[in-house]
């Protein structure tokens, strides 16, 4: 498997500015996620933010 480079992300802020979102899943899409992540070198959160960044930026 080829594997692809990261998208670098800016560090999340950290502050009275954060929040957090739970989501549920299914157990077995999770498992995946976590899975894929891994390969590619990045942790859910990394991954969720930048999903969340591209969405706002072409839906606002």
């Amino acid at each position: 498997m080829k594997r692809k480079h990261a998208v670098p992300t800016p560090p999340p802020q950290r502050g009275d500015n954060e929040t957090q979102l739970r989501v549920r899943l299914p157990e077995p899409l999770h498992k995946d996620f976590l899975a894929i992540c891994r390969e590619q070198d990045q942790n859910a959160s990394q991954v969720i933010r930048a999903y969340i960044r591209e969405y706002v930026r072409k839906n606002a």
